[in-house]
C-alpha cells in the first residue's frame, strides 16, 4: 500500500470546495486498486449509503456522501451513471508521485484556494 499515493489536491479542488461546507456529514471511502466499476457504485448507491442515511445519521447532518478512491475514472460513464449529481464522488489516485515542482504547484493553489475560503467566511 505505500506504493498507493492518493493526489490529495485534485480531490479538494475538483469536489471537497463547497460540499457540506456549514454541516458535518457522514463520509464512506472506498478504496480501489482498479478503474471505476458500475457494481461498486450500485452498492453504494443502493445498500451503503441507505444503511448510513437511516441508522448512522445524526439529526441536523447532511445526508452521507460517498467518496470512490479508483486508478482510473472515465468522464462519461460518470456522466451516464449521474454521478456528477448524486452524493457519490469519484477521485483518482496515483501509483507514482508527480514532479516535485507539479506537486509544489498544486499545494501552492490548494493554499490559496483555502485562503480564499477563510477570508469568504470571516467576511
Amino acid at each position: 500500500m505505500n506504493e498507493k499515493i492518493i493526489n490529495v489536491f485534485n480531490l479538494t479542488q475538483s469536489f471537497l470546495k463547497d460540499v457540506y461546507s456549514k454541516k458535518t456529514c457522514r463520509w464512506l471511502f472506498s478504496l480501489k486498486y482498479n478503474v471505476l466499476s458500475s457494481n461498486l457504485v450500485t452498492t453504494l448507491r443502493s445498500c451503503r449509503i441507505p444503511y448510513l442515511k437511516k441508522h448512522e445519521t445524526i439529526k441536523g447532518e447532511n445526508p452521507p456522501v460517498g467518496l470512490i478512491l479508483c486508478t482510473g475514472k472515465n468522464p462519461e460513464h460518470i456522466e451516464l451513471m449521474h454521478l456528477d449529481q448524486s452524493s457519490i464522488k469519484v477521485a483518482e489516485y496515483f501509483t507514482v508521485l508527480s514532479p516535485e515542482d507539479l506537486l509544489t504547484k498544486k499545494l501552492r493553489c490548494a493554499v490559496a484556494i483555502a485562503r480564499q475560503r477563510t477570508d469568504a467566511r470571516e467576511e
